[in-house]
């Protein structure tokens, strides 16, 4: 009689995700998941051509990644709500050259990671509120 053991004890709660899983879960594309792979910032296993991405690990390695990097880190409180450039024009009402300009001087907060750069709503909310002379149009 065989017995197989597993390799590591199995978790109800360990989540599994593929490739696109995973983007839609981080708001970002499936190439820049790739590109974290191929940087080693996203642990991932594979069996043939199968590739997962266990969840807790990647929030884990994701927030290792953003803290050695200084940039502010959210991942697994309350998932702060993420926007591109073009949806942080919208929501704040403003031309994409204006989010663009604010960026530059410095007075939104964003994270980069590689090319991609995303907006904490609130951060956001709070940095464009305290502004002189700029008022959001609601």
């Amino acid at each position: 009689m065989l017995t197989l053991v597993p390799a590591r004890p199995t978790n109800a709660e360990q989540e599994w995700r593929t490739r696109s899983q995973l983007a839609q879960h981080y708001q970002v594309s499936p190439r820049t998941i790739g590109n974290w792979m191929n940087r080693g910032i996203l642990p991932y296993s594979r069996l043939g051509n199968l590739v997962r991405f266990e969840l807790s690990a990647c929030d884990h390695a994701l927030e290792r990644f953003l803290v050695a990097s200084r940039l502010p880190v959210n991942i697994g409180a309350t998932a702060p709500s993420w926007k591109t450039k073009p949806q942080m024009a919208v929501h704040l009402k403003v031309a994409l050259r204006t989010v663009t300009s604010l960026m530059r001087r410095r007075i939104l907060p964003y994270i980069k990671i590689g090319s991609v750069v995303r907006f904490d709503v609130a951060r956001v909310d709070s940095a464009f509120a305290n502004l002189h002379g700029v008022n959001k149009r609601g």
